[in-house]
């Protein structure tokens, strides 16, 4: 028996001593960011579920651990599990052959079997009990967190309402076209972007490859392959020739983006990298990462340039406002921030989420931004005040279109940009796409699913 984890802060040195005890009458091998083929006896799916049982009871019976840690582990548990029972994962395999569909039912059967209190990623997140923080430049050295109360942790975490608009939709509803699928990846797709003129799409993917498509025929047109582990996103130069991935293997890379040749490396020396992307002028690359930091790069001589610190947990996603003066980070410890690009200094904050957030991005015109998190809303700011000026639904990704009339969140639902109510969203599989992306003229929409496609849907009104 194999068991693969992706993250080392699943299991802790004695939790890895133990389940080699658990399973000593097989052959356990436990690999930290390499891929290996796990193959799976039928009936050794018990054994995964006690063993996933008993790490689920020791996260929660850990008393050094918050519960927005437990959380984290917990949800990075259940990765791990969704990762081995995925039905089109071909790195595992069931035996015997022709029992392949057996895969999602035993992956059902071992979460229902976990604890109810730490089935999290099923809902919301343990939800912590605020803290302030100080401004920018402020001594936190002192600061010591506040540990919750016995009664906080029987609380249930409320889901944040979403804001209802008070203007009405003046605009038709959308309707959407499925235009064509992508085709070729062999795991999940993590994200799918356009090129800046329009006519390619290239995709990052969990198969440790970066595709480049015709955005036109469909058809896979070249291949990025170079990355030892899963590659979080791909993103073109605002000029088209460049391409930069940023990858689980600590590394982010910059291709040629017509001969698919790699040409830079920026080394973090980072357990995960997990975006790059370039400014305005293609100038500069930033990169955010489980450095607590962001990183700022030059885009030719793939040197570090400045670094913005101060974030108290991993950082998510790092984007150039359209002007290129400021930087917004979206953080794991619930805020989203903003940076001054030349200084490197922190300029603005954005609280209000109660977990963390995955994205957050700029308005075209820069007044705006918008951020998607784990609390299950998407939150429209004021770029000048920071402050909160309506919610939607949202959970891993939040962005809108070139004319920044429309926001586009999780499952494809799109949503009028002021008065923050739905317009549309496809029907079928778009509720299942877990990136997507708009094409520049903002008729055309990518999206990256779990079974290792992206589909490409038209958009008219």
């Amino acid at each position: 028996m194999i068991f693969y984890v992706s993250d080392s802060s699943l299991t802790s040195p004695q939790c890895l001593a133990e389940m080699r005890e658990t399973c000593a009458q097989e052959t356990v091998d436990i690999h930290f960011g390499e891929v290996k083929f796990i193959c799976i006896d039928v009936k050794q799916a018990g054994d995964i579920r006690e063993e996933a049982r008993r790490i689920a009871r020791e996260i929660e019976a850990a008393a050094h651990l918050s519960p927005r840690q437990k959380a984290e582990k917990t949800k990075a548990l259940s990765v791990f599990l969704r990762e081995i029972f995925n039905s089109n994962n071909e790195r595992v395999r069931i035996h015997p052959e022709d029992e392949p569909d057996r895969k999602s039912d035993y992956y059902g059967e071992i979460m229902m079997s976990l604890p109810e209190q730490t089935r999290v990623f099923e809902e919301e997140a343990p939800e912590e009990p605020k803290k302030p923080i100080p401004a920018p430049g402020t001594d936190k050295t002192r600061e010591q967190p506040e540990k919750p109360s016995p009664a906080a942790k029987k609380e249930s975490p409320k889901a944040p309402p979403v804001i209802p608009s008070k203007k009405p939709i003046e605009r038709k509803s959308p309707s959407f076209r499925k235009l064509g699928t992508l085709v070729g990846h062999k795991d999940t797709v993590n994200s799918a972007t356009f090129s800046p003129d329009g006519t390619r799409i290239v995709t990052a993917s969990m198969d440790n490859t970066a595709r480049i498509w015709d955005a036109q025929t469909f058809r896979e047109i070249g291949r990025l392959e170079g990355h030892t582990n899963s590659i979080n996103t791909a993103a073109f130069s605002p000029d088209g020739r460049r391409i930069a991935t940023a990858s689980w293997d600590g590394t982010d890379r910059i291709w040629d983006a017509q001969t698919f040749r790699e040409i830079g490396r920026l080394e973090e020396h980072v357990i995960s990298v997990y975006s790059a992307a370039f400014s305005p002028d293609g100038r500069q690359i930033v990169t955010a990462s489980t450095s607590f930091a962001a990183r700022i790069w030059d885009a030719q001589a793939f040197l570090e340039i400045g670094r913005l610190e101060g974030h108290t947990d991993y950082v998510k996603s790092a984007a150039f406002s359209p002007d290129g003066r400021r930087i917004v980070t979206a953080v794991m410890d619930k805020t989203a921030r903003i940076w001054d690009a030349q200084t490197f200094r922190e300029i603005g904050r954005l609280e209000g989420h109660t977990n963390w957030v995955n994205s957050a991005l700029f308005s075209p015109d820069g007044k705006r931004i918008v951020t998607a998190s784990e609390d299950k809303t998407a939150r429209i700011w004021d770029a000048q005040t920071c402050r909160e000026l309506g919610q939607v639904r949202g959970f891993s990704y939040a962005c809108y279109n070139p004319d920044g009339s429309m926001i586009l969140t999780d499952g494809l639902e799109l949503w009028d940009a002021e008065s923050f109510r739905e317009v549309g969203r496809p029907e079928g599989d778009g509720f299942s796409a877990l990136s997507a992306a708009f094409s520049p003229d903002g008729r055309q929409i990518a999206a990256g699913y779990e079974n290792g496609t992206v589909t490409v849907w038209e958009i008219t009104y």
